[in-house]
């Protein structure tokens, strides 16, 4: 009974396999192995979607009516696992002769399951000048394995950026591919927790480009969703341009914040 459970989830929500993503040695000498870049890039979306249900909590989302419905998406969200990560949850059945694994993969068969693979490569770009910078212009690359009659999402950019940088740029991607309709939300809320925690550190830059990024997704958002990160990635980027400091656009975005729902808080920083 509990295979067939196992084995009914998946059907409805196939599960996503990332395939060892293929680094260039750069990266290898600093310890980002094609394994261990993989098993970082999977922890990073599973945090992302944990993040959504650890904010379902929050009480800016009482009475937003279409939050239970995203939250709901986060839920159903294909599980996301490295594809040479055993199932860690796995037993013997006495009775068959078989362990847990093995007969959730029979019933899976059966009835047709097709976990979708993600492969991916990081390289440095062709043209890209000699330079000692630990950043050189990289050529990240995703392509999901097709379904049938599919010839699969892909995706390719290049970026100036480092090991850490590309593990988020790849998360952020694997998610736009696989879960198109979820990935949005899902993706609004990481920038929002990003650019608090840039904005914790300091690094006010790296917090105004979060913040910009959650702005961006909100045209893709439920509407009553799209004016609660609106207001509150204008609020988050006015005080890092307040803090950075750059005044004229620290107003700017107050203004926005006035404009999108009047409160004292944002006059207040204003007339800072």
């Amino acid at each position: 009974g509990l295979a067939l459970v196992r084995a009914t989830r998946d059907y409805w929500h196939p599960p996503v396999l990332i395939d060892a993503i293929v680094v260039p040695k750069t990266f290898e000498e600093q310890g980002y192995t094609s394994q261990a870049l993989t098993d970082r890039v999977v922890d990073e979306i599973n945090d992302e979607i944990d993040q959504v249900r650890r904010d379902a909590q929050s009480p800016h989302f009482l009475g937003v009516w279409s939050h239970q419905h995203y939250l709901m998406m986060a839920d159903n969200t294909k599980p996301v696992v490295a594809a040479t990560k055993t199932d860690s949850f796995d037993f013997k059945i006495p009775e068959v002769g078989l362990s847990f694994r093995e007969v959730v993969d029979s019933i899976e068969a059966y009835i047709g399951v097709q976990p979708r693979h993600v492969s991916g490569e990081i390289m440095i770009a062709p043209d890209a000048t000699p330079s000692v910078s630990s950043t050189p212009p990289l050529v990240i690359a995703i392509r999901v394995t097709p379904t049938i009659g599919d010839q699969g999402p892909r995706w390719s950019n290049v970026f100036n950026c480092g090991p850490e940088a590309a593990i988020k740029r790849l998360a952020e991607q694997v998610l736009r591919l696989v879960d198109p309709d979820e990935a949005p939300y899902i993706l609004a809320v990481a920038h929002r927790h990003r650019g608090i925690e840039h904005l914790s550190q300091s690094d006010y830059d790296e917090a105004i480009k979060d913040y910009t990024e959650e702005l961006s997704l909100c045209a893709t958002l439920a509407p009553d969703l799209a004016a609660y990160f609106k207001q509150a990635s204008y609020y988050g980027r006015a005080g890092a341009y307040f803090l950075k400091p750059d005044y004229e656009r620290a107003i700017d975005d107050y203004n926005e914040v006035i404009n999108a729902s009047p409160e004292a808080r944002a006059y207040n920083n204003r007339g800072n």
